[in-house]
Order: structure tokens, then C-alpha cells, then sequence
């Protein structure tokens, strides 16, 4: 449990009425005394604020990196793991600045995406020396194959005449994706 400055006042004011009424009778022998004791000590270990999980949420908000592009939701984070394992598929390797300086993403959700693909091995990550973002290069083939037809199932629509081919999805991303672009500055 984690106390603030209030809450150590409280508990040492109790503990001083309790060592008090220790050392006096005529405390001791006193009802309201020793309800006042009761009730500060109560306040003392009681959370100072009402709203359940108030504290929680400041406490992660301090720790939180600051974004510095847009916030992406669940359905632009897989379209762009789409987008960079296509074109990891065309190219040998994807440089992330070129990639964080083409899209408004913010670089912390853009760095978790890359992590992500990492840790399942659809890429390889390499830091190279002297330099600040990574390269990324083609990790296994089938989990980024894997990656990409998951994706592809979930945000297909499906009709009743058959399912769109996979290169008309790609097509559909890279219009997305066109939206996500970072604009020049002054101009629209």
C-alpha cells in the first residue's frame, strides 16, 4: 500500500493519541478519547481518494512515453504490420526511419509493432552502429506469411460471390496507409 503525505500525518497523530492514552489514565478512561483514536486511525489506513482506481491510472499516465504522432487503434496497428512485412516480402531490407519519417505514427507504438514482429522472428532487427533507428530485414518466411493471411481473414469482407484476392487487399492497405502519411507542413 502506498501512503501519502497526509495519510503518514494521520498515522503519526494516532499513534501519539495511542501512546498517549498509554501513559494517562485519565485519557484512557475516556469514551470520546478513545473514539477519537478509533477514527483517526481508521482515516489513517484508509485510501485518501473515493474513485476506485484513481490512483492507478495517474501512476501510469506519469510513466507512459509521450506520443508523438497519432494514436493508432487495433485495425491501423495490423494494417500496418501488412504493410511493413509486404514490403519486406518486395525488398531485402526496410530502414525504420524511412518508414517513421514517412507515416504520422507515433515512434514508441511504431518501435512496439517492430518488437512484436521481432519476437515472433517474421523480422530480423538489426541495430547498426552510429545510428538511431534499426533495420529491419525478412525474419522467417512462414510466420511473416502467417502474420499477413491473418491479417488478411480478419479485415477482409467477406461477400457471397467469393473473397477478395490478396492483391486487392494489399491495394485497399497501401490507399489506407495513404491517409497515414505525414503531410507537409503549411499545406494540405
Amino acid at each position: 500500500m502506498e501512503y501519502n503525505n497526509s495519510q503518514i500525518i494521520l498515522v503519526a497523530a494516532a499513534l501519539l493519541l495511542v501512546l498517549l492514552a498509554a501513559l494517562d489514565q485519565n485519557i484512557r478512561s475516556n469514551i470520546l478519547v478513545l473514539v477519537l483514536i478509533v477514527v483517526v486511525a481508521l482515516m489513517a489506513l484508509m485510501p485518501m481518494n473515493l474513485e476506485p482506481g484513481k490512483r492507478e491510472d495517474v501512476k501510469l499516465k506519469r510513466h507512459q512515453p509521450p506520443q508523438l504522432g497519432g494514436k493508432l487503434d487495433r485495425k491501423e496497428k495490423k494494417l500496418l504490420i501488412y504493410h511493413i512485412l509486404s514490403q519486406l516480402d518486395k525488398s531485402k531490407s526496410l530502414d525504420m526511419s524511412e518508414l517513421a519519417g514517412e507515416l504520422n505514427v507515433g515512434i514508441y507504438e511504431l518501435t512496439s509493432i517492430v518488437r512484436l514482429l521481432g519476437k515472433h522472428q517474421a523480422v530480423s532487427i538489426i541495430y547498426p552502429p552510429m545510428h538511431h533507428f534499426p533495420i529491419l530485414r525478412k525474419g522467417d518466411p512462414n510466420q511473416s506469411k502467417k502474420f499477413r493471411l491473418k491479417i488478411y481473414g480478419e479485415l477482409t469482407k467477406k461477400s457471397l460471390i467469393g473473397e477478395p484476392k490478396l492483391e486487392e487487399f494489399a491495394k485497399e492497405v497501401e490507399d489506407y496507409l495513404d491517409t497515414m502519411k505525414r503531410r507537409p507542413a503549411g499545406g494540405y
